[in-house]
């Protein structure tokens, strides 16, 4: 009798967990998002507020430049858009909204780093373009303070896009490409599996690409990704973890940062770290930053690298890329490639980084491997020092 009576318990049990668990698959399909609650789940002026807000690397949601770089890796990656390799260093690039286009109307997004490329963006939730807004933004003079002209010739890329629905109409100007949300929102999703937001922001970003599933009808946004649902699952050990990685990353960067100033005591020599959730450090000199380029040595705490490492960068960014390209150029031309190779570096062709060079990071003694680096750098600047001088005498204007 007893067997009878569990193998009925086992059965109702079972069944129970099968109803439960259907039932925690409806509250989740039906849980309301925050623009839901606010009655703004199709506004498109809401939609272009939060979108926005994590794009631009300013605002304190912790992601630094991570949303907009899976933004821009979007764009560039989309096969009818020519933007390539932008560079989106926070302290360059801007994002503004209902940016105005003279003789009249405002774009919906301008995204921007000056002198360097922008994307003008037109966005739509359901409704499609209303009269020649495309027609008009293409062809007005500037966007808000950017001059097109001036941008253009001096080197500028321009990109324009489009962003709205597969569905939408297409866009009256044909120079803007259609990029639709769903080529934008796996990129974006991306970043709550990175783990380098601020705990709420992520929670928010994840309410945000919700939104944008339920209320646009993509056959492949029929749910929240798998990895979401494992941050949600996990996500009081994940922050632990993940602050506990941040705190030793940014005990490294102090190091490197300390042991930096004590190895280019002049005056002359400036450093500056990164905050938490990013990898850096810089070393340049006066002058090397300047108002049509920055040139620096910078140093990347690689932790999460298989396996982990201390990357050696000199990046040249910043300004008019024909006078970065030139930079480059110039100190590769007046530098012994023979000794840079001999020394570990390796010239990339790129302006940044223009040389790279990479060392294990010896976990059981971080310490040596810090050395290491501080030391390949007085190196590097024993051999290119003179060179970059030159250069940041030669084509800056200051």
């Amino acid at each position: 009798m007893q067997c009878i009576t569990y193998a009925v318990a086992e059965q109702d049990t079972a069944e129970w967990i099968s109803t439960l668990t259907k039932r925690l698959d409806e509250i989740e399909e039906n849980r309301y998002t925050l623009l839901e609650i606010l009655g703004k789940s199709e506004d498109e002026r809401s939609w272009q507020s939060m979108l926005t807000y994590f794009l631009n690397p300013n605002k304190p949601h912790g992601f630094d430049e991570t949303v907009l770089q899976a933004f821009t890796k979007a764009i560039e990656t989309h096969p009818e858009t020519d933007a390539s390799d932008l560079n989106v260093d926070s302290d360059g690039v801007k994002v503004e909204t209902e940016v105005p286009t003279p003789p009249r109307g405002s774009a919906d997004i301008l995204i921007y780093a000056q002198n360097e490329w922008f994307i003008c963006i037109e966005m739509k939730v359901d409704s499609g373009e209303t009269g020649d807004q495309t027609e008009r933004y293409y062809h007005s003079p500037r966007l808000g303070s950017l001059v097109k002209a001036r941008h253009s010739a001096r080197g500028g890329e321009s990109e324009y896009v489009y962003l709205a629905p597969e569905s939408a109409s297409a866009p009256y100007k044909h120079e803007f490409v259609h990029v639709s949300w769903r080529d934008v929102v796996p990129h974006i999703e991306d970043c709550l599996s990175s783990n380098s937001g601020d705990p709420r922001s992520e929670i928010q970003l994840a309410d945000f690409i919700r939104n944008i599933k339920k209320h646009l009808t993509m056959k492949d946004f029929d749910a929240i990704s798998e990895e979401a649902q494992l941050y949600a699952d996990h996500k009081s050990k994940l922050e632990d973890a993940r602050d506990e990685f941040r705190e030793e990353r940014d005990r490294l960067k102090t190091n490197i940062k300390s042991g930096l100033r004590k190895a280019f005591e002049e005056e002359s020599w400036k450093t500056r770290k990164s905050g938490k959730s990013s990898t850096w450090i810089q070393l340049y000199k006066k002058g090397w930053h300047n108002e049509d380029f920055n040139i620096e040595y910078e140093p990347h705490v690689l932790l999460d690298d298989q396996p982990a490492k201390i990357g050696l960068y000199v990046d040249i960014e910043r300004g008019d890329k024909s006078i970065k390209s030139d930079v480059k150029d110039y100190i590769y031309e007046h530098a012994d490639e023979a000794e840079l190779k001999r020394l570990g570096w390796t010239m990339t062709g790129d302006v940044k980084p223009c040389l790279e060079k990479h060392l294990s990071l010896d976990m059981e003694s971080p310490a040596d491997t810090i050395d290491e680096a501080i030391q390949s750098l007085k190196a590097l600047d024993a051999e290119i020092g003179v060179e970059i001088d030159d250069a940041v005498r030669m084509y800056s204007s200051e």
